[in-house]
């Protein structure tokens, strides 16, 4: 099923529909230059830096994203098209420190299912392949980051069609995800 583990995928990991804010995800050893691709981080006083959705800009001029300080968020832009772009946030997660121990980008920006499926659409122009169901979570098994029982916890807490049920596969979701990172360090 995940044959191809080397090379660079994207998919939108927010909610399905509507909401405020949606994410587009990254992995891969391109997933930096791919998301340079749709992405453009501000420079200071920037109408995208004013956004209430970059309150938490680190970037002061507009630089490449492989320059951006990992685990914070970057103030920045998509381009849609010639006229139109969306703030958007770009927060970078380097190899080994990221969900599937790859270097991981994540894209935040207004959850219009539109916007992300072009954002998708325009990653995979730039190289990216579409990532498959539970793919990520996949990668973040293979490399050792997550067991086995975390996934499918995982899986669980994404099925849950309860209040009750939602929590409960959290936290078997946060054990499997511990005990291959306590695997690790000893």
């Amino acid at each position: 099923m995940y044959t191809h583990l080397d090379d660079t995928i994207v998919a939108i990991s927010s909610a399905p529909g509507h909401g405020a804010r949606g994410i587009v995800r990254l992995s891969g050893p391109r997933a930096v230059e791919i998301a340079g691709a749709v992405f453009t981080p501000a420079g200071p006083r920037s109408d995208a830096a004013e956004s209430s959705l970059t309150s938490r800009a680190n970037c002061d001029e507009p630089l490449p994203l492989s320059a951006l300080r990992p685990f914070s968020a970057c103030a920045g832009a998509v381009q849609l098209d010639e006229r139109t772009t969306l703030p958007a946030l770009a927060v970078l997660f380097p190899a080994p420190r990221s969900y599937t121990r790859q270097d991981l980008v994540e894209i935040h920006t207004i959850g219009s299912p539109p916007v992300l499926e072009l954002l998708v659409e325009r990653s995979i122009a730039a190289g990216a392949r579409p990532a498959e169901p539970g793919e990520f979570t996949a990668r973040a098994v293979l490399a050792g980051a997550m067991t086995l029982a975390g996934a499918e916890a995982v899986a669980a807490t994404i099925r849950a069609r309860s209040d009750a049920a939602a929590p409960r596969g959290a936290a078997a979701a946060a054990r499997g995800t511990h005990r291959a990172h306590r695997h690790l360090a000893g």
